[in-house]
């Protein structure tokens, strides 16, 4: 299983601005007991619904976190034959209407979501996230939505692991609320036609927003400041090895000889280590921006003793 780990820096280039978070309770630290089960406070989710119909619990309060006491736990439950998938979200459940109620105030649309998390799926499941920015329409009595991000991803993860996620851009749009979920099967969001699987668990911990920005430079000339600066060292090496001057938000993918994609990761900082259970051969660590454009590749070798 890969282990990688990411060092924050900051670069001429580049820099990233943490704003104040807005999402309550993003640690999962604080919860509420309802007798046979929890329910993590700021945070919607099935469990009253389902316990209340003999069902159990989908949330449950984890002592493997990544930091602080606690994280989420989600699992994906056999329900008389059928599959449910255990959600979380950032408000609550109009059961009368099917409709999530979002309770985070935020005032624009933010650059990515950030978490940390362990993924244990069973068969081909994914895990889900979406984010809605939305604003309250006095004329016609319901919510527009400005930006929407649906997200998802498979395979087992064993160690706790950042993800980063790039959320859809719309700066002409302001919005009042922002509604964060997350499945541990992702056709429990029901924007994938991937089959669920009983038995799968999802752990989520620290959450938060960040916002990226660049330094009096246009896209473009960003681009071709950028290019040919890969750094990679030791080369060759062996297991571990690092990665220098990744622009915020882009993606290092490193394929085999055969073209098969056996390392992919969303920056979040310009440095990152590396440590796989890579094979002997010659590699190829290829740069992507934040359109899925290759900006610069080079090969790698990897010797193992």
């Amino acid at each position: 299983m890969k282990k990688i780990y990411l060092t924050l820096s900051i670069t001429l280039a580049s820099f990233l601005i943490n704003a104040q978070n807005p999402i309550l309770n993003p640690g999962f630290e604080t919860w509420t007991n309802q007798g046979t089960y929890d329910n993590c406070n700021n945070w919607g989710n099935y469990n009253d619904l389902f316990v209340s119909i003999g069902f159990t619990p989908l949330i449950f309060k984890s002592t493997d976190k990544h930091s602080g006491n606690f994280s989420s736990e989600m699992r994906t439950v056999d329900v008389m034959g059928d599959v449910g998938s255990g959600s979380v979200f950032t408000g609550n459940l109009d059961v009368v209407n099917n409709v999530f109620v979002p309770n985070m105030k935020v005032t624009k649309v933010h650059d990515s979501l950030q978490f940390w998390y362990k993924y244990s799926p069973v068969n081909s499941d994914s895990f889900g996230v979406i984010v809605f920015y939305s604003k309250w329409n006095t004329v016609t009595s319901t919510r527009d939505v400005g930006s929407s991000t649906l997200f998802s991803s498979g395979g087992n993860v064993s160690n706790w692991t950042k993800m980063k996620i790039k959320l859809t851009e719309n700066s002409s749009f302001v919005p009042d609320s922002c509604l964060i979920v997350f499945s541990s099967s992702n056709g429990g969001l029901d924007f994938s036609s991937n089959p669920i699987s009983a038995g799968t668990s999802l752990k989520i911990d620290d959450i938060s927003f960040t916002d990226a920005d660049v330094l009096g430079l246009g896209n473009q000339g960003y681009l071709n400041q950028i290019a040919n600066t890969l750094n990679i060292c030791p080369n060759p090496s062996n297991q571990s090895f690092e990665i220098n001057n990744i622009p915020s938000n882009f993606k290092i993918r490193i394929y085999n000889f055969l073209g098969d994609v056996v390392f992919e990761e969303i920056s979040i900082s310009s440095k990152l280590l590396v440590s796989n259970t890579f094979l002997s051969g010659i590699y190829k660590v290829a740069l992507f921006d934040e359109n899925d454009k290759m900006i610069e590749s080079k090969n790698h070798v990897i010797s193992v003793n």
